[in-house]
């Protein structure tokens, strides 16, 4: 269950904030929610770690969190690729407005 619920809220993420724009952008918003709403930082850190962590263990289901975005990941590698990218992006601009 708790792994299901990890899962989804990377698929959430993906699919409300990426939503085919890109990563810049979601990173963005996401980093506005999180410095109205402060609990969002960790809910969307923690997700994204799950989610990397998964991928590059070679899970499968991490292909398909990222395809909610309309971005396409072939194998978990990718997948991780686009993650980590999201995560770095999220890290800075949330360091940017003082989000912690």
């Amino acid at each position: 269950m708790e792994w299901e619920m990890a899962w989804g809220e990377l698929d959430q993420i993906f699919g409300a904030y990426v939503r085919q724009e890109t990563l810049e952008n979601a990173a963005r918003e996401m980093a506005e929610n999180a410095e109205t709403y402060p609990e969002l930082r960790a809910t969307f850190d923690n997700a994204i770690a799950d989610g990397l962590q998964r991928a590059e263990a070679g899970d499968i289901r991490s292909c398909q969190s990222v395809e909610n975005s309309g971005y396409y990941a072939k194998t978990p590698n990718e997948a991780a690729n686009l993650i980590r990218e999201l995560q770095a992006l999220f890290s800075n601009e949330c360091a940017r407005r003082g989000v912690r």
